[in-house]
């Protein structure tokens, strides 16, 4: 007697696991389509953005040119450059308690000459950028003692070949100074805000020329030496000197 064959039935556990296999399935082509076409819209906004910024420049590029062809650097005269400040700088002389200033083209260097032309100090200027006259040349300090002692130093021998104050020339100058009045050949003249007394003299054994300004801080006499080519730099000189202050 043949048996019956029956077809095998799916359970229900094995139902429910393809129903969700087949969930997962669609749900991540779903997800798949929308992230594609998401991506491919916003990669078309971000082309359309940069195609109308390339569009925007290129409209602005004729404008951008044309200003450029239409603004040129204003040039500067030749004269003009000599008129333009060059700068100042600071420095301190500690043996008198002060503060220079002067143009940054030049520094200062204390002198090792001892008691020069009768200082008890004296520095020495410096040009940078090549020599060329009027140029600061020296700054000296005197005091009535610095004045005598190298007077002492000079009663045998010659100790200093050239110009020099003696105490007659300090004592007037000083008192001058106070009245507001000119000392035989010093013409007293005002820089900015300080009284000086102004000369020239020729150099010893060459064929320069000294401007001298001179004032006084209470006892102290102050030179300061401008060297000239020769005595047609005079007003080149002063103008020059309005640059150097004391403060």
């Amino acid at each position: 007697m043949e048996q019956e064959i029956h077809p095998q039935q799916v359970s229900p556990d094995k139902k429910l696991l393809l129903v969700v296999i087949v969930s997962i399935l669609l749900t991540a082509l779903i997800v798949g389509v929308g992230v594609y076409f998401w991506q491919k819209s916003v990669k078309n906004t971000a082309i359309k953005n940069l195609e109308q910024k390339v569009s925007s420049l290129e409209q602005q590029l004729p404008i951008i040119e044309n200003e450029q062809t239409v603004i040129q650097p204003t040039p500067i005269n030749q004269q003009d450059l000599q008129t333009i400040p060059t700068g100042i700088k600071t420095f301190a002389i500690s043996e008198v308690g002060i503060k220079v200033s002067f143009p940054n083209n030049y520094s200062l260097i204390k002198s090792t000459e001892q008691n020069r032309r009768g200082s008890f100090v004296s520095y020495d200027f410096q040009q940078s950028g090549g020599y060329k006259t009027p140029n600061l040349d020296e700054l000296q300090f005197f005091s009535e003692e610095s004045i005598v002692n190298l007077a002492k130093s000079c009663e045998n021998t010659m100790c200093f070949d050239g110009d020099y104050p003696d105490l007659a020339r300090y004592s007037g100058q000083k008192t001058a100074f106070v009245q507001g009045k000119d000392y035989q050949n010093y013409k007293l003249q005002k820089f900015n805000t300080r009284n000086w007394f102004v000369s020239s003299f020729r150099c010893t054994g060459d064929s320069c020329v000294i401007r001298e300004y001179t004032t006084f801080l209470g006892n102290t006499k102050v030179d300061v030496w401008i060297m000239m080519a020769d005595s047609t730099e005079e007003k080149q000189a002063d103008t020059l000197f309005v640059q150097f202050k004391i403060e």
